[in-house]
């Protein structure tokens, strides 16, 4: 690189350069760490996933809770109507 004089030093011009450099490596480092943490933000965290983990398994467990009572009412039903059919069939009614 060329060189240039200032009261009677002699500095090589590439000085300045790598100083520059080094601020730019700084700043560029900052300004991604910067837009990493603003696109990184709105994303789930461990605890979020976890927590959404934990509330889907709830709304499973209710959902198979309200299949099990279902089910139960179904069988109870089929119980009374053979009940039914039966006293119907000793009173000779067509139920």
């Amino acid at each position: 690189m060329g060189e240039f004089n200032l009261d009677g030093f002699t500095l090589p011009s590439y000085d300045s350069c790598t100083i520059n450099f080094t601020l730019m490596i700084q700043l560029t480092e900052e300004r991604f760490e910067q837009i990493l943490t603003e696109k990184l933000a709105p994303l789930a965290t461990k605890v979020d996933v976890r927590e959404g983990v934990e509330e889907l398994a709830r709304m499973v467990s209710a959902g198979f809770e309200n299949i099990r009572e279902r089910l139960d009412v179904r069988e109870r039903m089929t119980v009374v109507e053979q009940k039914l059919q039966r006293i119907g069939e000793a009173l000779h009614l067509n139920l």
